[in-house]
């Protein structure tokens, strides 16, 4: 009986064949950021107008930051926007610095406050994140130094 067996298993093998098939791949891989301008890649202004330093309490002057955001031949809707600044901490709260002593820019996705270096995630051909700044000093402190201020916030657009 065994004999047999492995007669017949030689046999199967002896007279069996085989078949290749080669599998080809083929794609484009996406290296480089989606291709996005912003308020067609120039700088956005938001103007407070005059500012009382006495009113300055974390809402007084809160700015919508109204911007248009444009994104050409992307291959994904699921973006993410990176915030970034020159952060100074203000009543434990990292604003944007300015060029004025002890006063800052927080920066809001919608009424969340947002720290530099903040992601959010969006896709696109939706709602653009909702982002506003608001004028902030430390508690209790007198401004003395006055006159025109000036901060900056970069955004980056990329894939999520």
């Amino acid at each position: 009986m065994k004999t047999k067996f492995l007669y017949s298993l030689l046999f199967v093998t002896v007279f069996s064949h085989s078949t290749t098939l080669n599998v080809s791949f083929t794609g484009v891989l996406a290296v480089s950021p989606p291709e996005c301008t912003i308020n067609g890649a120039t700088t956005t202004d938001i103007n407070f107008g005059d500012i009382h330093e006495t009113l300055i309490d974390g809402s007084y002057k809160k700015m919508l930051i109204d911007y248009e955001l444009n994104c050409t031949k992307i291959y994904n809707n699921a973006l993410k926007m990176t915030l970034n600044w020159n952060s100074i901490t203000i009543n434990g709260k990292d604003t944007v610095r300015t060029n004025r002593d002890n006063l800052g820019i927080a920066i809001y996705h919608n009424n969340t406050l947002i720290t530099n270096g903040s992601i959010i995630n969006f896709q696109y051909n939706s709602d653009n994140p909702l982002l506003y700044a608001v004028p902030v000093k430390p508690n209790g402190m007198t401004l003395q130094d006055g006159g025109n201020f000036t901060g900056t916030i970069t955004m980056l657009i990329d894939y999520s």
